[in-house]
């Protein structure tokens, strides 16, 4: 079998989207199948053009790079919008007539457009007009068109199949939940410390990820609880430019680490003894699940995979999202609550086993192999 996988963000291995489709696509050739991953930087002409405007001209080089291939894919996975020349163009071009093709999702667009305009109105700078044109109604309309001509369309948390499914983006039969997964070395036994003294945030480094509300919680924590220090990992931001957010009192208890590579970020999550998760919005949220795999105790807020994830209390302390004041309460419940972080811990931890690697990537075997037999029947 031929996969092809289609994204419409960078080749970047410190990104979730790219990690997530490196590891995929290594599981398919170890059970004998090929697959390849295409991204805009393999499509120099694009440079010439603005990046606002590659949901309208990416597909367009996508369609042209298959149709040169003559058809040897059997199944193309489009990563959103970037499928929806070829889609449109199934029934017209020979080449496609053959193909099986999926729309996925890493956090559906729509839903993220609502929960960046109400971040942006919050903060007093509203959206510019031709950004609510491109991404407010052109791109929702492209991706639909896209959605409703595929084969089969995924996505990674139950809200984003329930808007699928309301808004007539596709029949329920054809949408497929495929939450991410957590790689087996995450999976540590983990020693609690008496004390929680570290707090952890992985993500970059951008509002939506609710780093303002982090900032002021770890401002108030770390004048009432002298001993405590924040890593932020993973910002993609330089550490002046991280730090510069923070009062210059508590800057020095503040540790960043703008990339941290693959190997070494599961030691960063064993360090740590609290796992801060303050975003307002996610498509699933990997972080989440990684720090989950290795016991750590969580304070959340209820985006993205959290929802499906996370009971209060149960194995997580949820929080309203923009509540700075609830995450620093929540932290403190947590700091000399031994029996609570290891509780918490520990169930996150079994909650994780659920999404091992390798039973996702099974799935998705399962259902690119189901696409096929369809095909050939």
């Amino acid at each position: 079998m031929n996969v092809l996988f289609v994204i419409h963000t960078p080749k970047d291995p410190y990104t979730a989207v790219y990690k997530n489709y490196q590891q995929l696509l290594s599981f398919l050739e170890e059970h004998d199948h090929r697959a390849v991953i295409l991204a805009p930087q393999d499509f120099l002409s694009l440079n010439r053009w603005h990046p606002r405007l590659f949901p309208l001209l990416y597909p367009f080089w996508v369609a042209q790079w298959l149709i040169r291939r003559g058809g040897q894919y059997d199944v193309a996975s489009f990563h959103s919008y970037a499928g929806w020349v070829v889609n449109l163009l199934r029934r017209l071009v020979p080449t496609y007539w053959r193909l099986r093709t999926i729309t996925a999702f890493h956090g559906l667009e729509p839903l993220y457009y609502c929960a960046l305009k109400e971040g942006m109105e919050r903060a007093g700078k509203p959206l510019r007009r031709r950004f609510r044109l491109i991404h407010g109604i052109l791109m929702p309309w492209l991706i639909r068109l896209s959605c409703r001509r595929s084969d089969r369309i995924i996505c990674v948390n139950r809200e984003e199949a329930a808007y699928l499914a309301k808004n007539n983006w596709g029949q329920e039969s054809k949408i497929s939940l495929v939450p991410h997964g957590v790689p087996r070395e995450y999976f540590i036994q983990r020693e609690f410390a008496p004390e929680a003294r570290r707090l952890l945030f992985v993500g970059q480094w951008l509002e939506i990820k609710g780093i303002r509300y982090l900032v002021e919680a770890f401002s108030k924590l770390a004048r009432e609880v002298p001993k405590l220090e924040l890593w932020c990992v993973g910002t993609l931001l330089e550490e002046e430019r991280v730090l510069a957010h923070f009062p210059a009192e508590v800057q020095h208890k503040v540790i960043v680490r703008p990339r941290v590579g693959e190997t070494e970020i599961p030691a960063v999550y064993r360090d740590a003894d609290v796992f801060l998760f303050p975003s307002l919005f996610e498509g699933f949220g990997r972080v989440l699940l990684e720090a989950m795999a290795t016991a750590l105790p969580i304070v959340s807020t209820p985006v993205g995979a959290a929802r499906d994830l996370l009971e209060s209390g149960v194995n997580a302390l949820i929080v309203s999202k923009r509540d700075s004041e609830a995450l620093a309460k929540s932290v403190c419940r947590l700091v000399d609550d031994l029996t609570l972080r290891k509780r918490l811990g520990r169930q996150a931890q079994a909650t994780a086993a659920e999404y091992e690697t390798e039973r996702v990537q099974r799935k998705l075997l399962s259902l690119y192999e189901e696409m096929l037999v369809t095909k050939l029947s």
